[in-house]
């Protein structure tokens, strides 16, 4: 998956995100920084587009909010380290952690993703349950790399449905 791709889909916030990568360049511990301001500068609009595959996953865009996108850019681009993006997750806030979810769409599966995937086993937050789960094959291609094992997709499907959530979706 190239970020190329990703930064087509950013449109005319493509410059905007790009400003704030030449930031993270010159100083990579501003990512906590940025994070926490995406939603607003970007916007919270569904992206739209319907499915596409990006490598191995396959996502789809009219779930996928335009701070997502930016947020899976600023990440991949980095090439944020396990770490890095650990941290953001542990200090962010709800929109943050969702965006992070997203993002692990967009990154080569690893210990990341499972790190990431266990912490959604730890919430009842409905919105990173969807960013973690739904609209995209990011469970089932985990489970089939073995990035997590079958009885933890087996619980996170079983936490979707004690939540009432559209397994479909999943």
């Amino acid at each position: 998956m190239s970020t190329a791709e990703l930064r087509d889909l950013l449109g005319s916030a493509a410059e905007q995100a790009d400003e704030i990568l030449a930031t993270l360049r010159a100083n990579r511990s501003h990512l906590p920084v940025a994070f926490p301001g995406l939603p607003r500068r970007f916007g919270k609009d569904a992206v739209g587009g319907g499915q596409r595959l990006f490598g191995e996953a396959t996502v789809d865009l009219d779930a996928f909010r335009t701070c997502d996108l930016v947020a899976a850019y600023l990440v991949t681009s980095l090439e944020a380290t396990e770490e890095e993006i650990v941290d953001v997750f542990a200090h962010g806030d709800i929109e943050e952690r969702a965006m992070l979810f997203r993002c692990l769409n967009f990154m080569p599966l690893g210990n990341t993703t499972s790190r990431l995937l266990a912490e959604a086993l730890r919430t009842n937050i409905v919105l990173h349950l969807e960013a973690a789960m739904c609209d995209s094959n990011l469970l089932a291609r985990s489970i089939k790399t073995g990035t997590i094992d079958g009885d933890t997709g087996n619980r996170l499907l079983l936490k979707f449905a004690f939540l009432d959530m559209d397994l479909t979706r999943a």
